[in-house]
């Protein structure tokens, strides 16, 4: 893998990282505080391992581990495991990750997706069908146009800190909950979905209990696999649009229609000229 601790920059472009083993950090390992890593235009962090033989240790970030700053654009992490937690990553510094899915990772003891002891922020992202948990939440962290979707035991777990969610769907944890914590740490900015009353959103523009109905991860255009809204979305031009990004997961615009699309896809609106002859007398 890639041991990151100097006290500068490193930037991965369309970079592959993948096959690695390590104690913690399987596929990438940023030591310092100081130290910034980005990874950009497709960079995908794959199959990638944190275990070590040690009973006294807790592994952590299969894909990535972070005690520095991170950022993820068009990113893919997918595929990584951790014997203790964090299968995708275990930030412990800042992160910011945009148009990028966290999708087939899994972690022994909890968080197969990202483990949050961090500030985490995440825009136009799709984290999808990890073990455990989706998101464990033990930082603050904000979600702004991100689908969660089909997680193991719930989509997001709060522990001792809260997420702030926007314009984001959360549909079919797989263990039967999409949220678990208290009311006060699932935090809606307002115009978010969920497949059943366990986050009990209540801000305005917010759907409890309701189907998103969403297709399955695949390539919808743009870096990233994605989950698009099908006919008849409740997604589909319910978000609020003051504060959404301008494009969506793929690079789209956004919006395209009345009203931007809750999630982290915009369905494209499609404009039909229809010409009507006309018959002179």
């Amino acid at each position: 893998g890639i041991l990151a601790d100097l006290s500068t920059q490193l930037t991965l472009n369309n970079t592959l990282v993948t096959g690695n083993t390590a104690s913690s950090g399987g596929g990438i390992f940023i030591l310092k505080p100081e130290t910034s890593v980005t990874l950009n235009q497709g960079s995908r962090i794959t199959n990638n391992t944190a275990n070590d033989s040690d009973p006294t240790t807790v592994e952590q970030g299969g894909g990535i581990f972070s005690n520095g700053i991170l950022t993820v654009f068009d990113g893919t992490l997918s595929g990584n495991l951790s014997t203790g937690k964090g299968g995708a990553l275990a930030n412990f510094g800042t992160a910011n990750l945009q148009r990028t899915t966290i999708h087939n990772n899994n972690a022994i003891v909890e968080a197969g997706g990202i483990q949050n002891a961090g500030n985490l922020t995440l825009t136009n992202a799709t984290i999808s069908n990890n073990g455990k948990y989706g998101i464990h939440i033990a930082g603050p962290a904000y979600a702004t146009n991100v689908t969660l979707s089909g997680n193991t035991l719930a989509n997001i777990y709060t522990v001792s800190s809260s997420i702030s969610l926007k314009n984001s769907a959360l549909a079919h944890a797989l263990g039967g909950v999409n949220c678990i914590g208290t009311m006060l740490s699932i935090v809606s900015a307002g115009s978010n979905l969920s497949s059943d009353a366990s986050c009990a959103f209540a801000n305005t523009g917010d759907w409890n209990n309701t189907d998103p109905l969403l297709g399955s991860l695949a390539d919808n255009g743009g870096l990233t696999q994605t989950m698009l809204p099908l006919t008849g979305s409740p997604l589909r031009e319910t978000g609020a649009s003051a504060g959404a990004p301008p494009t969506d997961q793929r690079g789209l615009p956004r919006p395209s229609g009345a009203a931007v699309d809750i999630g982290a896809v915009e369905v494209q609106v499609t404009l039909v000229r229809v010409y009507i002859p006309i018959t002179m007398k």
